[in-house]
């Protein structure tokens, strides 16, 4: 990142060469000659850009968080990403990137299709015990026909993400209209338990009718071009570098017609913030740079987003994450994210467990749900409420016609108690329901009827339901005597009822 960037979000160049994992070559013409020079390395023009923003890999930028305003350098994790250039890319038997996978996916247009080979089987992973001896052995095997071509420096907080992109600025065949740019991208992110994700992104793209300048338009995450993406895999990886572990590389052979034989190696590590010597000086000038473009980038957001009212916002943020869903080729990466994200907790465990085919159905149950419903959307409730509504209303379906398998009917216990057992409770309290918390304790009310019922299994059903969620009666035995019962269940009704009513005589002095 220089320093231009942090005027404009952006550090945006061309490079004589070299992205950080397209790579290609020319291969040359050696000297007929033992005696002469051999002619300089060359790299095929591309261009490239680095990128920081709240947000995640898998969200992209996000409004909804802010660097805390009492940062230090301290608080940022330093990134460094080393891009070389090799006019040969020698073979080393190493796995492919498609072993170290936690989620693949693709699409063509509107279409989910197989991943290609391109990520999968040909750029291979190399992790950080190893990184060193496969460099070296890169290094000897490549010679003195390699370029360095491009430094990142880089600063990661939490609840930020960095990406580094880069495009061939020519394009290439494609089966499917004419000629394309392909574009890549890294995307490195750090959530709120320093947790990372590390994530790759390969895009056929097609070239926007009026681009304005390169430079404009080559980064992932901007949704205006997403029309242009013709073809997309993603791969988020299941081990990603470790803080202070050491280097981490990708080698990628070239994608690019015309350019077969060369390669890149891509060095990617990420350390704790120095704490003496120059390099604490250093590091404090990144931090300064990257929370500059950080706010940049979030005031222009808002700017844009300023017009808008809260509630118009909303709808505005719920209709993209559904059409997203609805034209997201991949089903359990979309419900994961947007499930985690909105606290629909049901929906995320249902995302987590069902096959593909059901998988399938229940995004396209919560997208069509949603389209058919005549209620206004409650500013409390959102998107998480739609999921999780869609859920619900998906499982209890499936338990009406008796097409709900056992792990599926195990998640609806678990969740609402034993007023799962009866698809009628859910679908009643479903109706009177604005939000997940009004539906919640709608289901709470339900299992504390049954704690009354005469039958064994559905009192401890119920019982342990509401222990488990810490609101079970005191004194309550469901195997006990009915009087017994009784008055351990009048008892908490009285102390409900009187808290109740301290509750309100606060508010009322607020």
């Amino acid at each position: 990142m220089n320093d231009s960037s942090a005027g404009r979000g952006w550090d945006s160049r061309f490079v004589a060469g070299a992205t950080m994992i397209i790579c290609a070559v020319l291969t040359g013409c050696r000297s007929k000659t033992d005696t002469a020079e051999p002619p300089p390395v060359e790299i095929p023009p591309l261009e490239y850009q680095t990128r920081q923003f709240i947000g995640s890999a898998l969200s992209g930028p996000s409004l909804a968080g802010t660097l805390p305003p009492d940062l230090t350098p301290a608080d940022a994790l330093a990134v460094r990403c080393t891009l070389t250039y090799y006019e040969t890319l020698p073979y080393l038997d190493l796995p492919p990137l498609g072993t170290e996978a936690r989620m693949i996916g693709a699409m063509r247009g509107d279409q989910a299709i197989l991943p290609n080979p391109i990520l999968t089987t040909t750029v291979q992973y190399v992790h950080e015990e190893n990184a060193g001896e496969v460099l070296s052995r890169l290094e000897k095997l490549a010679g003195d026909r390699s370029v360095l071509v491009n430094e990142f420096e880089g600063a990661l907080f939490q609840g930020a993400c960095v990406v580094l992109v880069g495009q061939s600025l020519t394009g290439m065949p494609t089966s499917l209209e004419g000629e394309a740019h392909r574009r890549v991208a890294f995307t490195l992110s750090r959530d709120a338990d320093d947790q990372l994700d590390f994530a790759v992104i390969i895009d056929q793209v097609a070239l926007p009718p009026a681009r304005k300048a390169v430079g404009d338009d080559i980064d992932p995450y901007q949704a205006e071009y997403a029309q242009f993406i013709l073809q997309r895999e993603f791969i988020v990886l299941d081990t990603p570098p470790t803080v202070g572990g050491g280097p981490v590389a990708l080698l990628v052979p070239s994608p690019l017609p015309g350019f077969e034989g060369g390669g890149f190696a891509a060095v990617l590590r990420i350390d704790p913030a120095p704490t003496d010597g120059p390099e604490t000086v250093e590091h404090g000038a990144i931090v300064e740079r990257c929370i500059a473009a950080i706010a940049v980038e979030r005031a222009a957001a808002l700017e844009a987003a300023r017009r808008l009212q809260d509630s118009e916002l909303e709808v505005r943020q719920v209709g993209e994450a559904l059409r997203s869903l609805q034209l997201d080729r991949l089903h359990r990466r979309t419900l994961v994210f947007l499930t985690t994200t909105t606290g629909a907790h049901l929906a995320e465990d249902l995302a987590l467990i069902i096959d593909e085919e059901t998988l399938r159905l229940f995004a396209e149950a919560i997208v069509t749900g949603a389209e058919q419903s005549d209620a206004p959307l409650d500013e409390e409730g959102g998107l998480g409420w739609i999921l999780e509504r869609g859920a619900y209303t998906f499982l209890v379906e499936r338990s009406s016609d008796e097409t709900i398998s056992p792990s599926e009917l195990g998640l609806l216990l678990k969740h609402t108690g034993q007023a799962g057992q009866f698809p009628s409770v859910i679908e009643d309290a479903l109706l009177v329901a604005h939000t997940s918390d009004e539906f919640h304790d709608r289901i709470i009310e339900e299992n504390r009827i049954f704690l009354e019922d005469h039958n064994i299994s559905a009192r401890v059903r119920a019982f342990d339901w509401l222990a488990a969620q810490q609101l079970e009666p005191a004194d309550y035995d469901p195997l006990g005597e009915a009087p017994a019962r009784r008055a351990a269940l009048t008892a908490d009704h009285a102390l409900r009822v009187e808290l109740e009513r301290a509750r309100r005589a606060l508010e009322a002095e607020q």
